[in-house]
């Protein structure tokens, strides 16, 4: 964002026929963003299922409340062009004062997510909206994920693809060592449930080995198979506050909410010439399954709030999970060191 005056100015690029970006427009919100309510502090992109009709989300989460009372409150900028002309909607931040409504945004086709990550008092929230009929409304209360606590920072950063949305709490406190590792940082993982209609939480990820100010979850992005995770404060041998990046595969055996008895993942490193991104893996590479509520089929170890195994895989190797009684299966997510190949659930 930029400052203009009296505000903050959003700036969209599109791209030309010799494929380079160049300015397209300046977006400036409706009059009611004024000096430092910081607009455009998050903002995102997408288009409505089946159409090219442009659906822009824009964060100011330091907007002051209308009611003249509450500062800070935040709010969101919401401008579609959704069955005919464009239409503007401002949505107000309902946390109070220091909410910080709008911090994160995330949108994909007619449904976004705003990050509401609060202050010390507050553990955070993220509010879920859908266009239902001609308007832009919540989509149940704002969420709240189990055993989070005030200054965790929940809604810091987020992302949403389809039916999932990862969450990262980046100011959340992990046990390691006997003590509670302040800041280590969470993401949390929702899987939309179309049975309830409400939004589940599915899994929750956090470093093997977390330690202080680490911040994980500090930034997160989600494609259908992928997730990306940023820890700014991660110190590796020599530097300290050097910062990393976590990729996770994620390989989701249908729906989460429903429940699996078992599932077998075979990994081949073999060259199968299919021109997949795993395509002439090394033979033998270590790889790290995580799995959540669920148990192995042989010797495996509890690890980071879900069950764990790692092994050197064969050519090809696999391994099966098995559920507990009573639980079901949810997301399955594995990273190893090296290259992995081909994959299948059965």
């Amino acid at each position: 964002f930029s400052n203009t005056v009296g505000g903050s100015s959003v700036y969209s690029y599109i791209r030309t026929s010799d494929a380079l970006w160049t300015p397209s427009e300046q977006i400036t919100g409706t009059n009611d963003f004024t000096e430092s309510d910081r607009f455009g502090f998050s903002c995102s992109y997408s288009l409505m299922p089946g159409s090219q009709e442009e659906v822009i989300v824009i964060g100011a989460p330091n907007y002051d409340h209308s009611d003249g009372a509450q500062t800070d409150v935040g709010a969101v900028y919401v401008r579609d062009a959704i069955g005919g002309p464009v239409t503007e909607t401002l949505i107000e931040g309902t946390e109070g004062t220091d909410g910080a409504f709008g911090y994160s945004v995330s949108s994909d086709g007619n449904r976004f997510v705003v990050g509401i990550p609060g202050n010390d008092t507050s553990p955070g929230k993220i509010a879920i909206y859908e266009y239902v009929g001609s308007s832009w409304v919540q989509d149940g209360s704002s969420i709240l994920p189990s055993g989070s606590a005030d200054g965790d920072q929940f809604g810091f950063s987020i992302a949403m693809k389809g039916d999932w949305i990862a969450v990262g709490a980046p100011g959340a406190s992990v046990f390691n060592q006997d003590y509670w590792q302040l800041g280590a940082g969470v993401v949390y993982l929702f899987y939309y449930n179309s049975n309830t209609g409400g939004w589940d939480e599915i899994q929750t990820l956090q470093l093997e080995v977390p330690w202080v100010d680490d911040h994980f979850g500090c930034s997160v992005d989600i494609s259908a198979i992928q997730l990306i995770v940023g820890s700014k404060g991660r110190d590796d041998e020599y530097n300290d506050n050097r910062g990393h990046a976590y990729l996770y595969d994620a390989f989701f055996p249908g729906d989460p909410t429903e429940p699996y008895d078992y599932a077998t993942f075979t990994f081949d490193t073999n060259d199968g010439g299919d021109g997949s991104p795993y395509d002439g893996a090394t033979p033998n590479n270590k790889i790290n399954a995580f799995a959540e509520h669920m148990e192995w089929s042989d010797t495996g170890f509890y690890t980071q709030g879900a069950f764990h195994k790692s092994t050197m895989a064969s050519n090809p190797g696999s391994f099966t999970f098995e559920s507990l009684e009573g639980w079901d299966i949810g997301l399955v997510s594995f990273y190893l060191s090296g290259a992995l190949g081909d994959h299948t659930c059965i």
